[in-house]
């Protein structure tokens, strides 16, 4: 295995969490009390870590790239 297909698996791994933790985030607004306010919140926080971490895994992946 090639670190781009490396990389690339991470990718498409971190891509898919994103999508779980994007229907979580709708689901999560059909519901007005305190508990599931908590429960989006961490969501939201979960998605914009792992969605910084998929833009560095993009950046890192076209810089190797364009170095071959």
């Amino acid at each position: 295995m090639t670190l781009i297909d490396t990389l690339e698996y991470f990718i498409d791994d971190v891509g898919q969490h994103l999508e779980c933790l994007a229907w979580e985030i709708q689901e999560e607004t059909n519901y007005d009390d305190e508990g599931h306010q908590e429960r989006f919140d961490d969501f939201c926080e979960q998605y914009d870590e792992h969605k910084a971490r998929l833009d560095d895994l993009e950046k890192i992946k076209s810089i190797i790239e364009s170095q071959q």
